[in-house]
């Protein structure tokens, strides 16, 4: 995701599952900002969805509706809705940064370097 092309506009009328509106409202109405992030337990709590499906949910909002929701992780980690281009950024270097390290991991495992595990990647795209 490049911050620089996220759009802060989306339309609220894009026709998506009930379970996915209500986790995106509750998003988008309670939680706008980094500062105001719903952990993961919470959120199911708050809508009534399986902690597990709140995952999936969360990222079909993100990658097949397009909405600006972002993750902090950490202590105080959660989802909350974007608000801004430095949101945005701090969302995408932590997952970028998630990425990278559990790569790192692979290659560890398969006791190659992380540049010979990128160049064995077949990222089906």
């Amino acid at each position: 995701m490049n911050a620089e092309n996220l759009s802060f506009d989306f339309n609220e009328n894009v026709a998506m599952p009930f379970d996915h509106k209500l986790i995106r409202d509750i998003l988008r109405g309670q939680h706008p900002g980094a500062q105001r992030a719903i952990c993961q337990t919470d959120l199911a709590a708050v809508s009534g969805i399986p902690k597990r499906k709140v995952r999936d949910i969360i990222k079909d909002l993100i990658e097949q509706f397009g909405q600006p929701i972002g993750t902090m992780y950490g202590k105080v980690g959660g989802y909350f809705w974007i608000e801004n281009k430095t949101e945005a950024d701090l969302t995408c270097k932590q997952i970028t940064d998630a990425c990278i390290s559990g790569l790192a991991r692979v290659a560890a495992l398969k006791k190659i370097t992380l540049r010979e595990l990128v160049g064995q990647l077949d990222l089906g795209l």
